[in-house]
């Protein structure tokens, strides 16, 4: 009785012992984690947000232009919010955002920020704790004037996002005018309380020079730079803005750094992405990546990580740069996390880099390569031609459209400043969806000197400058090319 007691006290004694250890274990599990979790975030510039050193981008969630063959419903939604949720729960907090993402304009289908603000709101309720950062943009356009109108398009958005404030608020893109006034009102919402940190988008080095001194006699700091940038366009080493960047301490936040999906090794020659992407990314480009992308997949296979992480990865090691590849499901966005916690090493990095360098980048829609020169120097003036009704607007650089339809009209028109000018008509925009239905053909001369050729309908309102521009974008092309000729 007394050796069964004894037994009976040792089971115990033991039991309680895994027990102990295994609570040790967990916390210090958990101290693990939290302890990662902080190790992986890095401040934005001088402010004093703190991110995780990768991002995730909501462009494509709600968006009928460019992404999800051009239609939303259930499941994607679905896929969207397990995409999010996954990437919280691997450690990636930081989601970026824009007031034109989605199709708030057009079409009836839900807008980008309202989504990730739903998210955002449902994952609160599950777990209080959870700090996630938003960040989202301000559409610079042309009837926008003044500080007040950053005010008011950062009030639109935190209604739809459903918050009080956000992380990080940014400039899209550099505006027609106005610039000043427009960094004015970021520094305004910060001292007002909307937002923690500010920053700009697509912005040149001259460009964000000036917007990082205007802000720093405030006492602000500017936080970023969101600019296109990846292992085969490294256009922000080329232009200087990089190394501004690095100079002022202002983070450069990479999108499309997977280059749209390119550079995961999914696409090859024979099987190219489709719709708009397949004709920025042409099977003659992918011949001409495969040499890239087999060394990437083999320096894969040495950490066991697949072309996406190492191209990210690649990213992160250039230092100062926050990747915010976009995930559209849950496994795009678990793939996205593994690539961190780990770093290629330095041989590896210049050896990718050596061969990139072989393969020209593609360039569809270079709105950060916009010069000082082409804003001050080159007007955008209107003027007939004859029974043609052509409608000429000076290029801001050397890289026009010219459409054609079934009439003898034409239209040519700069690839930026037209966009701009002509999304004045969205708003009328709906009472003209006949001109959805209309054939017409676009004929883009593109700075590398191709030309490609789309035709747009109802189903097919892509961005007809070969760049991930959104359907409001192409909207009010289609609608301006329709009825300007007839408004002279």
């Amino acid at each position: 009785m007394a050796m069964a007691m004894n037994v009976s006290s040792l089971c115990f004694c033991v039991q309680s012992n895994r027990r102990f250890v295994n609570r040790v274990r967990a916390v210090a599990s958990e101290e693990f984690t939290a302890s990662k979790m902080k190790e992986d975030k890095v401040k934005l510039g001088g402010s004093d947000l703190e991110v995780t050193r990768l991002g995730i981008g909501a462009w494509s969630w709600g968006d009928t232009s460019y992404w999800n063959n051009f239609e939303w419903d259930d499941r994607k939604m679905k896929a969207a919010k397990a995409a999010f949720d996954t990437s919280v729960d691997c450690g990636i907090t930081f989601f970026d955002t824009a007031e034109v993402y989605g199709s708030r304009f057009a079409f009836g289908a839900i807008n980008s920020e309202t989504l990730l603000g739903r998210f955002v709101k449902e994952r609160k309720v599950k777990d209080p704790e959870v700090e996630i950062a938003v960040a989202t943009k301000y559409a610079a356009l042309p009837w926008r004037l003044g500080r007040q109108s950053v005010l008011n398009a950062l009030k639109d958005s935190l209604n739809r996002l459903e918050l009080s404030s956000v992380e990080l608020y940014q400039l899209h893109w550099p505006g027609i005018w106005g610039n000043e006034g427009y960094i004015d009102g970021l520094g305004d919402a910060v001292e007002k309380g909307l937002v923690k940190a500010v920053g700009v988008s697509n912005y040149s080095e001259s460009r964000l020079r000036d917007a990082y001194e205007r802000l720093k006699k405030r006492g602000i700091p500017l936080a970023s730079n969101q600019v296109n940038y990846s292992l085969i366009y490294r256009a922000p080493e080329e232009n200087g803005v990089k190394a501004a960047c690095d100079e002022l301490g202002v983070t450069l936040i990479a999108y499309s750094p997977i280059a749209q999906g390119v550079l995961t090794g999914k696409y090859t020659p024979e099987n190219p992405p489709t719709g708009p992407r397949g004709r920025i990314y042409t099977p003659e480009f992918l011949t001409k990546l495969q040499p890239l992308l087999n060394r990437i997949k083999e320096i894969g296979e040495n950490y066991s990580k697949t072309n996406t992480q190492v191209v990210l990865n690649w990213l992160v090691a250039q230092e100062n740069v926050v990747p915010i590849p976009g995930a559209k499901n849950a496994e795009q966005a678990e793939e996205f996390a593994g690539a961190l916690g780990w770093r290629l090493n330095s041989e590896e990095i210049d050896e990718l880099r050596s061969l990139a360098l072989e393969i020209k980048p593609v360039v569809g829609f270079p709105v950060e390569k916009l010069s000082d020169n082409c804003w001050q120097k080159r007007a955008f003036v209107g003027r007939l031609i004859g029974k043609r009704c052509m409608l000429s607007i000076e290029s801001l650089f050397p890289c026009g459209i010219q459409l054609e339809f079934p009439s003898t009209r034409g239209i040519r028109i700069s690839n930026f400043v037209s966009v701009l000018v002509m999304m004045s008509l969205s708003y009328v925009g709906r009472a003209f969806e006949w001109f959805a239905e209309v054939q017409y053909r676009c004929r883009v001369p593109c700075v590398s000197g191709c030309h490609w050729h789309l035709p747009i309908d109802r189903k097919m309102l892509v961005g007809i400058c070969g760049y991930p521009s959104y359907d409001l974008l192409v909207y009010c092309i289609c609608l301006g090319v329709r009825t300007l000729p007839y408004m002279l």
